[in-house]
This record gives structure tokens, C-alpha cells and sequence, in this order.
């Protein structure tokens, strides 16, 4: 089944971390202006090629727009361009991309990790998906991953979830290897934790409590808020 994909004037408030915007070339060209990015080439042609940029949290410095984030491969030294953009800027949004559609891209050796990571996600009711290297180097064709890369999974997490079945598993796979598994669960409300934070906050005596990330800020709150 095709992903959604949404126009998106009107739509700053319904913007999520992690998800995707196609942009236009002379929008983003002005963005630009004026900042040392302007002069990198592979920056400067970003959208032209048809590369998306990314929704980020807003700093509470910001002014109003749409916060992106644009991350370089390791040979243009893993630079984060953050940007904030007019709306006017935004072509089309996407869903952060399922985990399945970027699996071509990863290393072999990664094959039973990410096999595992999606038999989880069936067995205890979210659907994995990507942001990282793994999807930049899907996105783009450019080289992202190196022997050191994290597979970064997105897990929405719904009513149905099996919250703490599905813990369980990511620890279990990324006991396994060969390759870490990090990332995070996000919540119906666009709020997300770290899956690690949530695990670390299982054998803390009480309620363990974590960071919640949010589009415009961090809180921290219960663990048993959240599962």
C-alpha cells in the first residue's frame, strides 16, 4: 500500500519530527543565502536533485517556520545544517520512511537484524521505521553507512502496541548484533522516548522517569506515563 503523502500549506502545527518534506529548489536556494552552506555544492543542489529535508525540533530561539534538518555524509565531514524554512518552501510531506522500503541499502551482515527488527514489529503491533544513515543512504544514493553505524528504527506506538513485548524484543536483537540497534517509540501524541531510556528506566526503583522529546521542547515524565 502506497504511504501517505500530504501538501502541505496550512499544515506547520501537524509537522512531526522525523518527517520528510520535498522542497522547492528556489525556496530552498533562498534559505540559503547568506550562510556559509551556500558555497558547498552538494547543499546548494539539495533540492534540485529531488532530496528531502527533514522536520526537527524547533529551539526555543527560533522564529516561526518549518525547522529542517539536513544531515551531510561522512565525507562532507557529517555536517547537521539546520535551517528554518517558510512553509511557502514545502512541496509535499511524507511519513518517515518504512524500514522495509531502506533494508536494499544495508550492509549483509545487517540481514538478521533487520529481518528481526520487522518480525517485531509484526508480532507486537508497530510498524518499524527509519531516519539515520541507513535512510540518508537510501534517500540520496550517497555513502551514509560506515562500519560504525546504528540501524535508528522509529516505532510508532498505538493503542494495540505491545509496549513492553516489543521492549523485549529490540533488547533481545540488539544483544544479538552484529549491529546496535538505537531510536525511539513515538506516541500518538508526536511525543518519543528513547527505547534504551525506557528499558534503563525498568530497574530503577519507583517510577523511573525519562525524556520526552516533543516538536517544541523536552519534558521529563514518568516511564509509567508512557507504558
Amino acid at each position: 500500500m502506497a504511504e501517505p503523502r500530504h501538501r502541505t500549506g496550512g499544515a506547520v502545527a501537524a509537522l512531526r519530527r522525523h518527517d520528510l518534506l520535498v522542497l522547492d529548489p528556489t525556496a530552498w536556494t533562498a534559505a540559503l543565502a547568506g550562510t556559509p552552506h551556500a558555497a558547498d555544492d552538494l547543499v546548494a543542489g539539495w533540492a534540485a536533485a529531488g532530496f528531502p529535508a527533514m522536520v526537527r525540533r524547533r529551539t526555543p530561539d527560533e522564529p516561526s517556520g518549518v525547522p529542517v534538518g539536513v544531515p551531510l555524509p561522512p565525507a562532507r565531514g557529517k555536517a547537521r545544517i539546520a535551517l528554518i524554512l517558510p512553509e511557502a518552501a514545502t512541496i509535499e510531506r511524507r511519513p518517515p520512511l518504512r524500514l522495509v522500503e531502506a533494508a536494499d541499502r544495508a550492509p549483509p551482515a545487517w540481514a538478521s537484524a533487520l529481518d528481526a527488527l520487522m518480525l517485531a514489529g509484526d508480532a507486537h503491533g508497530s510498524m518499524p521505521r527509519c531516519f539515520g544513515s541507513l535512510l540518508w543512504q537510501h534517500l540520496t544514493g550517497l555513502a551514509y553507512l560506515t562500519p560504525s553505524s546504528d540501524i535508528d528504527v522509529i516505532w510508532p506506538i498505538g493503542e494495540a502496541t505491545d509496549r513492553m513485548g516489543l521492549l523485549r524484543a529490540i533488547e533481545e536483537i540488539d544483544r544479538a548484533g552484529p549491529v546496535r540497534i538505537d531510536g525511539e517509540f513515538v506516541f500518538a501524541s508526536g511525543e518519543a522516548v528513547n527505547w534504551r531510556e525506557l528499558v534503563r528506566s525498568r530497574s530503577e526503583p519507583g517510577a523511573g522517569e525519562v525524556l520526552v522529546k516533543a516538536m517544541d521542547g523536552v519534558r521529563i515524565a514518568p516511564a509509567g506515563e508512557l507504558l
